[in-house]
């Protein structure tokens, strides 16, 4: 799925507009991250490990609307923890749109489809679902199985209602390109459109981010990035240091720059012992369940 002409307008016009005011440096998309929670448990991912008063706050609609107008970045990208989690994220979302920016909602789509009814298609929204690899790979990156199947189905129900879809697809360094390369088509929505299922449309291309990262067995050292433009950690895999203090992630730096570095292997076993200790979300298997929450 290519960017639409619209989009390519808005954002060429709004990096002319950067350029000839002089600015070198400006933001092209906002990362909004308006909660940790999640109904997955992801091994590798900390943002659910983290305290549960953390896990239990929400950016309100004021807060989130006000960092896009602050921001003002042709780009929204929602993400989580599970954005869909958020009881009033439609109306960050509609806010975003009738501000005429581009939004990328990422999402496990374990929600998706009973979400559906409460978003409307537009050219400035795109659902965005993670799926990495084939069902086998991406069953065994989010430690559940019939998670691909779940996201495929929404997927397809998504695109029937009319909305823009794409897949955020990360590939560890034990993928198989014979194995991967049918995502950049997302084979099974094409398979279902030969074989005439209802309402399914002719097979269209659906772009995946693809990003590559080291196999979940491979030794790691995990460690904050910094961000020197926001003077802020990005995506910090802290495993146990509680220092965050808002939802926002704004982190102390120089307790992180102090914090041990730890090897994957060693972190993943911390994860799943910490994780037997607490109680985790449940995934809600029948539509009209909220998960647990």
């Amino acid at each position: 799925m290519g960017i639409p002409l619209l989009q390519k307008l808005f954002v060429g016009s709004y990096v002319l507009r950067q350029r000839l005011t002089g600015r070198k440096r400006y933001p092209l998309v906002l990362m909004l991250e308006p909660l940790f929670r999640c109904n997955l448990a992801c091994a590798g991912c900390g943002k659910i490990d983290y305290p549960d008063p953390i896990l239990h706050q929400n950016m309100s609609v004021q807060d989130a609307l006000h960092a896009v107008d602050e921001c003002g970045a042709p780009v929204v990208s929602i993400a989580g923890g599970e954005p869909l989690l958020h009881k009033q994220l439609p109306e960050i979302v509609r806010g975003i749109v009738a501000r005429k920016k581009f939004v990328y909602l990422c999402t496990n789509a374990l929600l998706m489809d009973k979400k559906l009814s409460q978003y409307e298609p537009s050219t400035f929204f795109t659902w965005s679902v993670h799926l990495d690899g084939d069902k086998e790979m991406h069953d065994h990156s989010v430690c559940q199985p019939g998670t691909y199947d779940r996201a495929v189905t929404a997927i397809k129900h998504a695109k029937e209602q009319g909305f823009r879809v794409n897949i955020n697809c990360t590939l560890f360094n034990t993928a198989q390109a014979d194995r991967d390369a049918p995502l950049v088509h997302l084979d099974p929505l094409s398979q279902a459109a030969e074989q005439g299922a209802p309402g399914a449309r002719e097979p269209q291309a659906v772009g995946a981010a693809i990003l590559t990262a080291p196999a979940l067995e491979q030794p790691l050292v995990l460690e904050p990035v910094d961000d020197a433009h926001h003077g802020r950690a990005v995506e910090p895999h802290r495993l146990g240091q509680p220092s965050l203090g808002h939802a926002r992630i704004r982190l102390d730096q120089q307790q992180d720059a102090g914090a041990p570095r730890r090897h994957l292997g060693h972190a993943r076993g911390e994860i799943t012992e910490h994780r037997l200790l607490r109680k985790t979300q449940p995934v809600a298997e029948q539509p009209g369940q909220d998960a647990g929450l």
